[in-house]
């Protein structure tokens, strides 16, 4: 599959997220929804060759980020294959 085909793929699985199923657990949280879809309308306007935009992420929800990854990466550095650990490097995440 072309980088182009799976971002439009990517892109519409984050658009579903504006109708999220009764039962899911933000369907009635206008906050969730609302944060969802600001991060989703970043995602949609990226076109591969531009630079990859900052999502824009409270302070709080940095935190977050940082905590599960790093309890991730103590498991993925035991379990995870090798492609994966390389592409994780090549990231170079914060």
């Amino acid at each position: 599959m072309q980088v182009s085909a799976q971002l439009d793929k990517a892109v519409n699985t984050l658009a579903y997220g504006g109708r999220l199923a009764a039962d899911h657990p933000g369907f009635t949280d206008t906050a969730y929804r609302a944060r969802r879809a600001v991060l989703a309308d970043v995602a949609a306007r990226y076109r591969p060759g531009q630079p990859v935009p900052d999502a824009p992420y409270s302070d709080e929800e940095h935190e977050l980020w940082r905590t599960c990854t790093l309890a991730l990466a103590e498991r993925h550095a035991r379990g995870a294959c090798s492609a994966y650990l390389d592409g994780v490097d090549a990231l170079a995440l914060p």
